[in-house]
């Protein structure tokens, strides 16, 4: 037996022996990690997934993680039901490091647990997937009353990069759901996710009965008009009508809308507009408007 096999095998007897004081045991651990193409460090480190200490079955699900084998994934899918929070923890960890999208509905359903840091690390290890299946779990998670877990599914829904489009069923309930929270969220991240275009729905976004979800609909309008030609009559009419909206972040938005499609039929009511607004910001934006887009008239006749 060589000396490698002879360390292994007294790392081994460390972890299983519950005599031992716990940070030899925790240290054991550590060093089975550093060698995953020894199967016996990755068995022994599933084995201590159940020790009677939930701090060796954390440490364990932690470098199991690490250790990258593809023999841990349903372990650790089982460690998701551990009574420890922190052993969850780790073990969702682990799942997000191997990257394995037979975890992920195992994964999902930690958006439930009682734990705010598990939750909140769910939403983490969800990220860790390119797969539409993670979008309906992370819409679920901005209902969380934690704070952080809410936040967290925010930005990692806005931060996504998918490789697949995604339908206009999946995300149709969240534009409609009544927390306004929601709706605004869904309504960020549709732009440029669809299979389809997104101007429909965020034409639609736009008679929403709260003013965020409104203003975060135009702006996300005017992020397409910046790199796309579509839909161009739709999204005037929008803006046109928006115009009527009594909160001037809501004007000045859509003017800008107006401004960047050098939209023509939109003069008479910006002139109305940069006169009797009450708003001297939204007046500004009107005159501004209403100079660039002569202007673009008159280069296209000369």
């Amino acid at each position: 037996m060589s000396m490698n096999n002879d360390n292994v095998t007294k790392l081994i007897n460390t972890l299983k022996d519950k005599n031992q004081i716990l940070a030899l045991r925790l240290l054991a651990i550590e060093q089975l990690a550093e060698k995953p193409e020894v199967e016996e460090s990755i068995q022994a480190l599933l084995g201590a997934l159940s020790d009677d200490k939930q701090e060796i079955r954390a440490y364990a699900a932690e470098m199991l993680g690490k250790m990258g084998s593809k023999k841990a994934l349903f372990p650790l899918i089982d460690s998701l039901h551990d009574l420890s929070y922190e052993v969850r923890v780790s073990a969702l960890r682990s799942l997000a490091l191997l990257k394995d999208e037979q975890a992920i509905e195992h994964i999902a359903k930690r958006i439930l647990d009682q734990s705010d840091k598990v939750r909140y690390e769910a939403v983490k290890a969800l990220a860790s997937f390119d797969s539409i299946q993670i979008i309906k779990p992370l819409f679920e998670a901005l209902s969380d009353e934690n704070e952080a877990v809410k936040n967290k599914a925010e930005r990692v829904l806005l931060g996504l990069k998918l490789s697949d489009k995604i339908s206009e069923e999946l995300v149709i309930s969240f534009l409609k759901h009544t927390n306004p929270f929601i709706r605004d969220v869904a309504t960020r991240f549709i732009t440029f996710r669809l299979i389809g275009s997104a101007v429909p729905l965020l034409v639609k976004q736009t008679y929403d009965k709260n003013w965020e979800v409104k203003l975060s609909a135009l702006q996300e309008l005017n992020k397409i008009v910046a790199v796309k030609a579509e839909n161009r009559e739709q999204i005037i009419e929008c803006c046109l009508k928006c115009l009527d909206d009594n909160n001037p972040k809501i004007k000045m938005e859509s003017i800008d809308i107006l401004r960047e499609l050098k939209a023509e039929e939109a003069i008479n009511k910006l002139i109305i507009i940069s006169t009797k607004d009450p708003d001297e910001r939204v007046r500004f934006e009107a005159i501004d408007a209403i100079t660039e887009i002569r202007r673009a008239k008159r280069l296209t006749t000369e």
